[in-house]
């Protein structure tokens, strides 16, 4: 799962998967035989962008002073706020969407707001309605059975938007060496293979070393679980005022 401006979810496949409605990516593997399907969120890290720069004012300014990451400040403020965002809901339609919608005219929405939140539940609330919309992109594929997470990109980096997407997910979320670098890491391992320094893909595997391991959390689950039921149902509710 590569978590950038738009977020990913990819898998390897054994055979090709049927994807009749295209809300899925299908592709040929780099390997004779294997394929893989991805399903694409459009405003993932691009979603917590525009809360810092809409809202995040203070972060930036401290950002400048302190020298500390205005995202990692906004963490902190996250942090604080417990799991499922005391009710708060954001759907992360900022540009519309892709995948699981395929609809340019869906529109971002914070749902659940009263007087008793405050900005880091807003923060906290767009990390986890990011994770909830990849996990229905998950959920299009057939073949769920994964039995981690390995996460790539920007998003990746943050230790509380890993534990939110193994709460979510109900998996373990690793984070390798090249992470950081997302897909250009695998290309360069591909574009390797091809110019003869590795004979195969098996062999470059050693090179794909595990940095951390963030596990899921039992009482985070089922309150994820509760609240991930009720975010599914938001889109149909709304979709009249998005056209």
């Amino acid at each position: 799962m590569t978590v950038g401006t738009s977020g990913v979810v990819a898998m390897g496949l054994a055979s090709f998967l049927p994807n009749p409605n295209g809300m899925l990516q299908v592709f040929c593997g780099n390997e004779p035989g294997s394929f893989s399907a991805m399903g694409v969120t459009l405003a993932a890290a691009g979603s917590y962008q525009w809360f810092r720069n809409s809202l995040g004012q203070d972060e930036i300014r401290r950002e400048k002073e302190e020298g500390k990451s205005a995202f990692a400040l906004l963490d902190g403020e996250a942090a604080s706020v417990p799991p499922c965002s005391e009710g708060m809901f954001f759907l992360p339609y900022l540009s519309g969407e892709r995948a699981p919608l395929n609809d340019p005219f869906a529109r971002g929405a914070f749902l659940g707001v009263t007087s008793r939140h405050g900005k880091g539940h807003f923060a906290r609330a767009v990390l986890e309605g990011v994770a909830f919309s990849l996990r229905q992109v998950y959920e299009l594929m057939s073949a769920k059975d994964a039995s981690e997470i390995v996460i790539a990109g920007g998003g990746g980096a943050s230790p509380l938007w890993r534990q939110i997407f193994a709460d979510v997910f109900h998996l373990p979320v690793r984070t390798v060496y090249g992470s950081a670098e997302g897909g250009s890491f695998g290309a360069a391992l591909a574009a390797g293979v091809t110019a003869g320094i590795w004979g195969s893909l098996e062999e470059t595997v050693p090179l794909i070393r595990s940095e951390s391991m963030t596990a899921p959390i039992s009482a985070n689950v089922a309150c994820y679980e509760e609240h991930y039921a009720k975010y599914v149902k938001f889109y149909d509710a709304l979709k009249w005022s998005f056209h």
